[in-house]
């Protein structure tokens, strides 16, 4: 599931950077900066969030799994 996100993260990337491209705006705090560049960008950005917050599950999911093997 993280590497699905991750590879949708990526592609939100290159979408972001055609539409930069497209409209030749680069500067995000200019207000002529397109919407739809916009709106990917909060998508992958809600992405990686939700990428974060799997991997520390897991990661704290191993952790009490080490800690009962040993127990």
């Amino acid at each position: 599931m993280i590497a699905d996100l991750d590879r949708s993260v990526q592609l939100l990337n290159c979408d972001i950077a055609i539409e930069e491209e497209r409209t030749g705006m680069f500067d995000r705090s200019d207000a002529a900066y397109p919407m739809l560049a916009r709106m990917l960008t909060a998508r992958r950005d809600n992405l990686r969030e939700t990428i974060t917050a799997l991997e520390n599950q897991l990661s704290k999911q191993d952790q009490a799994e080490m800690v009962a093997e040993l127990a």
